[in-house]
C-alpha cells in the first residue's frame, strides 16, 4: 500500500486529530475533509513532472533511517561559489548553502528532519553547477545556481520548512484563504499533489474568489482525469480574474492562459465544445455581485472565430484578455 508523507500540523488544521508517526496509508485519503484527495492520490504517479526526478539518499535524524527522497529543484546560492566551479573555495560550505522543493518526511517515522546525506551531496553539486557552466540553462535540469524565496521573502532549506511557517501563519489567522493557496503551492511543488488538493480546497472554502487556487485546482483535476470537476472550477476561476487583485496582471493573464488551455482539452475530450463557455447565469451571477450588469467574458461568445491550439498557450492570449477585461502588457 503507497503511503504520503503528511504533516500532523496540517491534519490539525484541517479537523483531523489524529497521532501519526509514519506516512499516511492510501486508505485515509478517503476519510479526510476533501472531495478530491484520494482519487488524485490514485493518479499521483500519471502526473507530468515539472523538472526531472533528483533522488539522494539520506538518513533521517530522529529514527537514524536512510531512505531514497526526490529533492525537487536544488537552488544552490550563488555567493558562495565563485565563477569557476573546481575552486577551493567551491567546497566549504556549499553542501549546506542550497534550498530543495521538493517534499517529504521520513518514510519510517514521519520527521522532517534533521537529514544527513549518505553519499557525497556537495561533489554532486559541484557537478551539476559545472555542467551548468559549460552548457547554459538545460530545461528540466534539477539544479540551479539562486535562491527561492517565499512569498514573504522567507528563504526556507527544506520544503517541510515552508510548510512549517505557514502552517503557523494559517495558526493565527485560519481563514486566510491566501495563506492556504500558499500552502498547496509548497505541496504542489513539492511533488504531493494530494496534499495540495486539499489546501486549495481550504482556501476556496474561505473564499469562493480565491482565483489562483481555483486555476491550480483545475489544472491538477485535469492531470488527475477529473474533467467534470477541472471544468467547473475553470469556470468559476475565469469569471472571478476580471476582480482579483492578489497578482500582477501578466501573471494572472499566464495563469489565465493555462487554464484555458486544460478546459478546451477537457470539452474536447468529452465532446462538446459547449462546455468551453462558463453558463450565461453563472457569469450573470458573479457579475452581478460584483455590481455589474455583464461580465467583462461575455465578448468572449462575440469572437468571430476562435484560434486556438492546445500545443501552444499564446494562442490562448486574446481569451485570456476578455475574461480579464483589461489589455495585458507584453512580457518583457
Amino acid at each position: 500500500m503507497s503511503t504520503v508523507p503528511v504533516s500532523p500540523q496540517l491534519l490539525e488544521a484541517i479537523g483531523v486529530y489524529e497521532s501519526i508517526n509514519r506516512p499516511l496509508p492510501s486508505a485515509k485519503f478517503a476519510k479526510l475533509p476533501s472531495a478530491y484527495a484520494a482519487s488524485v492520490h490514485r493518479k499521483r504517479h500519471e502526473f507530468p513532472k515539472e523538472q526531472m526526478p533528483n533522488p539522494h539518499w539520506l538518513a533521517c535524524g530522529v529514527c537514524g533511517r536512510k531512505a531514497e527522497y526526490d529533492l525537487g529543484l536544488i537552488a544552490v546560492h550563488p555567493d558562495v561559489h565563485p565563477s569557476n566551479p573546481e575552486s577551493a573555495d567551491l567546497a566549504q560550505g556549499l553542501g549546506d548553502q542550497f534550498q530543495c522543493t521538493g517534499y517529504f518526511r521520513c518514510k519510517y517515522c514521519n520527521a522532517a528532519g534533521p537529514w544527513a546525506f549518505v553519499e557525497d551531496f556537495t561533489l554532486f553539486l559541484m557537478d551539476a553547477l559545472l555542467r551548468l557552466s559549460v552548457e547554459g540553462p538545460i530545461e528540466g535540469f534539477p539544479v540551479r545556481p539562486g535562491h527561492l524565496k517565499a512569498f514573504d521573502g522567507t528563504e526556507p532549506k527544506w520544503a517541510t520548512d515552508l510548510e512549517t511557517h505557514i502552517l503557523g501563519l494559517i495558526a493565527q489567522t485560519p481563514d486566510d484563504a491566501y495563506l492556504w493557496n500558499r500552502l498547496g503551492n509548497v505541496y504542489r511543488r513539492g511533488g504531493v499533489p494530494e496534499l495540495a488538493v486539499i489546501a486549495y480546497e481550504q482556501s476556496i472554502q474561505r473564499d469562493p474568489r480565491q482565483v489562483e487556487s481555483r486555476i491550480s485546482l483545475a489544472n491538477l483535476l485535469y492531470d488527475a482525469d477529473d474533467f467534470d470537476h477541472c471544468i467547473e472550477h475553470a469556470h468559476l476561476a475565469l469569471l472571478h480574474a476580471a476582480f482579483y487583485r492578489r497578482l500582477p496582471l501578466q501573471s494572472l493573464h499566464e495563469l489565465l492562459c493555462s487554464v484555458l488551455r486544460n478546459l478546451l482539452a477537457s470539452s474536447l475530450l468529452k465532446d462538446d465544445m459547449s462546455l468551453f463557455f462558463p453558463p450565461t447565469e453563472l457569469a450573470e451571477e458573479i457579475a452581478a455581485d460584483h455590481g455589474l450588469t455583464a461580465h467583462p467574458g461575455a465578448r468572449v461568445l462575440e469572437l468571430p472565430e476562435l484560434h486556438l491550439n492546445i500545443d501552444d498557450l499564446r494562442s490562448f492570449s486574446e481569451v485570456a484578455m476578455l475574461y480579464l477585461g483589461a489589455a495585458v502588457p507584453a512580457a518583457e
